[in-house]
């Protein structure tokens, strides 16, 4: 017996075996569990920190390779607000999402004086590639011209999950089951329609100077739960802007 075999026995022995009854072998064998105890533990630890690094490594991996991705939805975002901005001759917010990328954005003029009417953005659950008749700037003036609009992004080939169009000033909601809701303090006109072979939801919200009309075509690969979030992600955002932004009365 080593002497760290000796020191603990004495104290065992001390606090514990000497009330008991117990034979030497029994004693030596409990002995011998506590001193191969501290062992087992620092083994099991170290099992615990492999796996944990690991992790932080795949974590930050995905970063690094998604980084691109947000930043290129950022700044998409950006630059489609830095034109309708120019366009309104007001500050136009663009909701960021990361899981869906806009698809198409552009502003609808006036027939009779040539000014911005409203501005309509376009997300999907991917991007797919440009549209053809837009590869190229001729291309894409032509349809500006045959349809009165200014083309400001895309069109890409991607199914649209939901779109949102900007009105500036008080437009009417017309709902057919509309009601007036809230998330974090925020108040707007929600409606919900739900017939055999169509379902959406069109949400009317005050903000910036105008009026955002939230379209959202609910299907197997898009659910009323993924509107909600999407609506509630939005509204987040709007809450960051100036508090002169946000119009909390929900009537036109």
């Amino acid at each position: 017996m080593d002497n760290f075999q000796k020191k603990i026995k004495k104290a065992l022995d001390n606090q514990i075996f000497d009330p008991l009854t117990l034979s030497e072998t029994e004693v030596g064998n409990f002995i011998s569990t506590i001193k191969e105890h501290p062992k087992e533990s620092s083994k099991k630890q170290f099992a615990l920190i492999i796996p944990s690094v690991v992790l932080c490594l795949v974590l930050l991996i995905s970063f690094v390779l998604l980084k691109p991705y947000f930043n290129g939805i950022e700044q998409t975002s950006a630059a489609i607000e830095k034109q309708a901005t120019e366009e309104f001759g007001q500050l136009i917010f663009i909701p960021r999402f990361e899981n869906y990328p806009i698809t198409f954005a552009g502003i609808t003029k006036s027939p009779i004086n040539d000014t911005p009417v409203d501005l309509t953005i376009s997300y999907g659950k991917e991007q797919g590639k440009i549209e053809q008749g837009f590869a190229n700037k001729a291309e894409r003036q032509k349809w500006e011209k045959e349809q009165g609009a200014i083309l400001l992004y895309g069109p890409y080939q991607a199914k649209t999950a939901f779109s949102i169009n900007y009105r500036p000033g008080h437009v009417e909601f017309d709902g057919v089951n509309e009601e007036e809701r809230e998330i974090n303090g925020v108040p707007f006109m929600y409606d919900h329609v739900k017939k055999e072979a169509v379902e959406f939801v069109t949400v009317s919200l005050n903000a910036g100077g105008g009026v955002y009309f939230v379209n959202f075509i609910i299907t197997e690969d898009f659910t009323l739960s993924n509107s909600e979030k999407v609506l509630e992600e939005m509204i987040n955002q709007i809450k960051k802007l100036p508090s002169n932004s946000i119009d909390t009365n929900t009537n036109p």
